[in-house]
This record gives C-alpha cells, structure tokens and sequence, in this order.
C-alpha cells in the first residue's frame, strides 16, 4: 500500500519541483495501471507538485474511484476518470487559501491583480491595475520572497524578466477571491491597456479575446454591456485564428473558432463555420473539416451566401479527399456550386477554387478531358482577375494535366513557371506546392535533383504548419530517398504514416515504401497496409495500394494473385499520370510480377505501352526500366538476344540517373545470367562484387542474401525486381 504521508505545508509552494518523468513514477507508485492519458494529464497539472498529485489521488480514494487492492491501490473497475476528476483538490486549494489570507492587505491585493494578468505579466501591466498599491516594487520583491511569484529567467521563454505566479493553483485560488464585478472590471482595465498598445501584425488579438471573454462571462445578467462584449469577443477571436493561420497553428486557430461559435447563433455562424472547416482542414482533421464544412454549406445557403457556400464546397470537396480518396464524391458536392455561379461576375473568387478542385479530382478518377475543360476555364478567370496566387496553382494543374495527356516537357515548363512565380510571390505555402510538383518532373530524369527539390518543399512546408500540405513533400521525399539509397533516413518520414491526420492515400504510399524496405532488408513481417475505402477511386491511391499488396502476394507465393493486380496496377498508373508521375516507381513491379508467375505474354504486354511510346515521354529513369524490364522477360523466355547490351544500358541508365539500388540490381541480374546462363563466371565477377558492395552499403540483407546464392552459381526461376 503507497504511503500518502507527504507534508502538505512544505510542499504546496515548491521551490525544485519534480520533473515530468520523476512526477510519473511518483504517481506509477501510488496508483497501479493509471490511465496513460490521466496521468499524463495530472503530471501537467500537477506542476512538479508532489502534494497536487498525492491530494487529488486522496481525493480520488474518498470518492471510492480509487481502491485498495492486494496491497496497493487501483482504479475501480468501473471507473473512467474525467477531466473535473483530475482538478485541483479542495485540500489543495484551502491551503494555497491560507498562505494568501496570511498575506498583507496590500500584498493581496498585488496578488489579485495579478491573476487577472495570467500566469505571467509585467510590472507595467500591474501598475495600471494597482494605482493605489504604495511600495508597488517592494511588494513584488517580497512576493518573490515568500514564494507566491518568481521572476521568469528561462533565456529561451518570451516572458523572460516577468513576474509569474509559482503555480497555477496559486493563480487560480487568488482570482477566486475576486467578485465577479471585480474581475469584469479588471478584465476590462487590462484590455484598455492592451488596446492602447502598438499591435501592427495582430499578435494582441488572442490575449485580448481572452480578457473580454472573462469580462464576458463576469457580467450581470442585466448588464448592458454585454451584448458589446459579446461582439467584441467574436471579432477579436476572429481575429485571433487569421493571426494564428498565418503563424501555421491551424489547431490554434481552429480552437479560437470553435470558442466564437459557441458564443454565436445568428448570421455570423456561416463564415465562422467554414472558417473552421478550413482551419480544421489545414491542421489535417479531415473529418472535422467535412462536418464543418458541410454545416457552413447549409447555413449560407440559408441566408443566401451562394459565394460563401461555393467556397466551403470546396473545403469540404478537399477533406473528402483526405480523408477518403473519393474523386466521385468531391466533384458531386461540387459541380452544383459551379453550374449555379458560372458566369456570375460576383462570384469569380469562388469559382476560381472551384474549379481548380473540380479539375484535381477529375484528374483523380482519370477524367482528363473532364479536367482540362475546369483548367482552361478557370485559367483564363485567374489571368483576367489578375489573381496570380490562384494562377500559381492552376499552373501545377495544368502541368500534371500536360503530364498524363502525353506531353511532358510542356508540363515541366508549366511546373517551373510555377515555382517561378512561388517564389516571386514569397508565398512558402505556393513555392513548397510548386517544389513538389518541379520534383516530380525532375525526379524522371535526375534523382538526385529531386531530392533536393523535395526537401526544399518540405521546409518550405514546415514554414507553412500546413500539416495536410506538408505530408505530400514528405511522402515525394521519401519516395525520392529510396530511389537514391538514402534508405536510413526513410523511416523519419514514414513514421508518422498511423496518424490520422494523415491522407488516406499518403498512408498508403508510405507503407509501400515501408514495405519495399522491408523486403530488400529481409525483415519479417511486412509493415501493414492501410485498407483503402470502398469509396475511394483516386487512380494513384489504387495503384500504390495494389503494388503494396503485390510485395506480400509474392512473399506467400501467390504469384499469379500477383500478376492479377500487376495489370491493374498499369491501368490505374497509366490513366492516372500516363508514363509520368509515379508510373515508374510501380510499373517494374507489375511485370515482375507477371514474369514470377511464368506468364510471360501478360509481361511482354505490359511493356509494350512504354516500349511502342514516342522516345520524348520517356524520362531517363523510366528508359533505364525498360532495358532491364526488356532483358529480365527475355531470360524468362530463355532467349539469349540482347540480354547483356539491354542489361548494361540498364546499368549505365541507372548508374547515370542517380539510383544506387537499382544500379545494383541491375548488376546482380547480369552477373547471374553470365554465371548462370553463359557459363562466364570471370565476366561476372567485378559485376558481382560491385552489386554486393552496394547490397551492403544498403544494409539490403534480403538481397545480399539472393546475391549470395547466385554468385556462388545457383540458379532462379524468378528474375529480381527492378
């Protein structure tokens, strides 16, 4: 049984409080199997008070939450803690109550002062509360003294040389002692001053909505200022997300909205509701976003805001699609928005984002004909506005459009005018867009270039704290880094793939590429895949999740499974991006596939698209992929013709392109046909050495030990995936 028997009066002002892990073994002790989220909760709370945590288990105990059990204590079975639960104990408070009843009249009144500030403030801050406090200075110092307030000294805090209260019970027990009439009006002393304050970028707004919300909630119920206060709370907090929107805390923002929301039931809660959804949306929670978004839908179209609804359309339009990959979905919600305000020339605003993501999801499902109307229309809206912000985007559209539709290069002009026109805009949210499309066109021809174009995009994103954006760079990087062999610093970037604020889609990518990694290394399981919806239909997502469901098919030997999703993996890619985008990541995979289960004239068809393509829609890395591809189905075939001079282009198209595991394997196939298949082992030799250098460097075990196996001249039935 732990023993509770801590000094109280020692304890409740603790000059070394206990730090966060010493807290959590303090409470480990006193309650067996506590909650992770409760005791991570009353290790906040607590402050590195020892007595907070031991009054509030105490408190717990009298209430029969928490029991004894086989010599210690345990929460009941039944119990669930709750918030108010886990609140300062009465105890607790009663004896803060004590030392500040103890105080001097005029040090009390320093002290209730100050609580209205916070948990910090200035000297300046106070005085315009306390006038008629004499000695003001020397009641701080004497404060500090008795361990009541202490002077920030943290060099990387903001409140650095502030006063602060030693915890926040202690501020909390002192604002109590105030009446309602007095907190009001000090509440309200205190935002005068602030208002008089220079505050050109905004950063006073969330601080003052916080006064005028406790002012708000002091009032009378026949006060007449409350309907002012009431305003006033909304548009500052308003206010308050903007600011926070433009620093990257969409969360923050998304909470300072919430707050006005509740504050509101009239005209008003249309705007702050897609506000919301957008915040929510920009933060990653996508079905929060969906929820707003489509409650905002309903209540400006009941006040006849057809533009204001357009626009939460398409915030809602874009959640679903991070949500749930649904293409179809998207553009049903909002096709009727665009058909209603074509034409309109007061809603040219909207229809530009409209547009813009009816074109993205046309393109989703594969519907470039569809998408190039929304491309062309909403192109020339944007240039006769003059708004090059949304240009910039629509320049990344159309890029991907030129893409898919069979004219690359032109495409890689549009995404490099995008970048262009990013970077003159100074807009990190546009530049790190840009970058990620400008990487995807670069990463065709040179991988090393696209890795540094992705990693500028994912800073430029991390500048951004658009958490939704920042995931997409992410995920191209790490794309980009296993294409290279920068293997060991993929995991960072996989890592956070569980996280639902996560696209579903993205989450997917990131386990292939898990997987992929798995299966070179040798490690047993197979990171698991994420299960796409029945309502999703983005082509890339299908593709990315059919090539991950081809790595675990062929490891259980269900070869012709397989080659199955290998062909549907090529009409997916292919009616996605055409020979472009991520085609030849996932394209080797499908006709691996289709030659692992012996069916060798599937294989050859799904080479044909890109051996019969124009040479101009074949990037360097994708030529490369061809050769080896060419040569893998001819020694299946048992056919000896242009084997080696394919192989050796594959090399040299890999080696020059910037690909060290795919340079290498490309080596180990060549040197296995030689030994196996020629009988010229001393040919083989320096190939052989070469690809196990770079297995090695690559931790590749799972290869190296294929590679072992074959350079001792054993044979393979299934040739080795591109």
């Amino acid at each position: 049984r732990p023993d509770l028997a801590v000094n109280r009066r020692t304890t409740v002002l603790h000059l070394d409080p206990l730090g966060d892990e010493a807290m959590a073994t303090l409470l480990d002790a006193l309650v067996a199997d506590l909650p992770t989220d409760a005791r991570s909760a009353l290790v906040e709370r607590s402050e590195g008070i020892p007595l907070y945590a031991v009054e509030t288990i105490r408190g717990l105990i009298d209430r029969d939450l928490v029991v004894p059990r086989e010599g210690r204590y345990v929460l009941t079975d039944a119990t669930v803690l709750q918030a108010g639960d886990l609140a300062a104990p009465a105890s607790l408070q009663a004896l803060v109550a004590a030392r500040l009843d103890a105080l001097a009249a005029p040090e009390r009144r320093l002290v209730a002062d100050a609580s209205v500030l916070g948990m910090t403030f200035t000297d300046d801050a106070l005085a315009e509360l306390a006038h008629g406090v004499p000695d003001r200075e020397d009641l701080l110092r004497g404060l500090v003294r008795k361990q009541i307030l202490r002077i920030e000294t943290d060099r990387f805090s903001a409140s650095r040389g502030q006063y602060r209260f030693v915890q926040a019970v202690v501020r909390q027990v002192a604002y109590d002692t105030l009446s309602k009439r007095d907190r009001k009006a000090r509440h309200l002393a205190v935002a005068a001053h602030l208002e008089a304050q220079p505050d050109p970028t905004g950063d006073l707004a969330a601080v003052l909505a916080q006064h005028f919300l406790d002012a708000l909630a002091s009032c009378a119920a026949g006060d007449e200022d409350r309907p002012t206060l009431l305003d006033r709370s909304i548009q500052l907090l308003e206010q308050a997300a903007i600011r926070a929107r433009a620093l990257g805390a969409s969360a923050e923002a998304l909470r300072y909205l919430r707050l006005a929301l509740e504050l509101t039931d009239d005209d008003r809660r249309g705007p702050l509701l897609a506000a919301a959804a957008d915040a929510a949306s920009a933060s990653g929670q996508f079905q929060t976003a969906v929820e707003l978004g489509s409650a905002s839908i309903e209540a400006l179209e009941s006040v006849g805001d057809d533009v204001g609804a357009c626009l939460a359309a398409v915030t809602v339009a874009r959640s679903m699609l991070a949500a749930t990959g649904d293409n179809l979905r998207a553009i049903e919600v909002l096709k009727p928005h665009w058909d209603r305000l074509e034409g309109q020339p007061d809603a040219e605003a909207a229809l530009l984002h409209a547009g813009l993501a009816l074109a993205s999801a046309n393109m989703g499902v594969g519907a470039a004909k569809e998408a190039e109307v929304y491309v062309n229309k909403t192109l020339r809206l944007a240039e006769s506005l003059g708004d090059r912000q949304v240009l910039c985007r629509l320049l990344g559209t159309f890029g991907r459009l030129m893409q898919a539709t069979g004219a690359p290069f032109l495409g890689g002009v549009a995404y490099g005018a995008q970048v262009s026109l990013a970077r003159e805009l100074n807009r990190p949210d546009l530049l790190s867009n840009a970058l990620i499309g400008w990487g995807i066109e670069l990463v065709q021809h040179d991988v090393t270039k696209g890795v540094e174009c992705f990693r500028e995009a994912v800073a430029a994103y991390r500048q951004t704290g658009n958490a939704a954006s920042l995931q997409a760079s992410e995920v191209n990087l790490a794309i980009a880094l296993w294409t290279t062999g920068e293997w060991d610093a993929v995991p960072a970037l996989t890592a956070r793939r569980e996280d639902e604020a996560f696209e579903l889609g993205l989450r997917v990518v990131m386990a292939v590429i898990e997987r992929w990694l798995a299966d070179a290394r040798g490690v047993e399981p197979l990171p698991a895949l994420p299960t796409l919806t029945n309502d999703a239909d983005n082509l890339s997502d299908l593709a990315w999740y059919e090539t991950g469901r081809i790595a675990e098919l062929l490891r259980v030997g269900a070869v012709a499974e397989a080659a199955d999703l290998g062909e549907k993996v090529v009409e997916h890619a292919l009616g996605w991006s055409g020979l472009g985008d991520d085609f030849m990541h996932l394209w080797p995979r499908a006709v691996t596939a289709a030659i692992a289960a012996g069916q060798l004239e599937r294989a050859g068809e799904l080479i044909r698209p890109v051996q019969e393509a124009p040479s101009g829609l074949k990037g360097e890395a994708l030529t490369a992929h061809l050769h080896h591809l060419t040569a893998l189905l001819a020694i299946a075939q048992g056919s000896d013709s242009d084997v080696e001079a394919d192989l050796r282009a594959a090399i040299m198209g890999f080696d020059q392109y910037g690909s060290l595991p795919l340079t290498a394997r490309a080596r180990a196939d060549l040197g296995r046909w030689l030994v196996n298949q020629q009988g010229r082992a001393a040919d083989a030799a320096t190939l052989l050495e070469k690809a196990r250098a770079a297995f090695q460097q690559l931790g590749a075990d799972g290869w190296l030990l294929e590679y072992d196996l074959l350079s001792v001249g054993a044979t393979a039935d299934t040739p080795a995936t591109a």
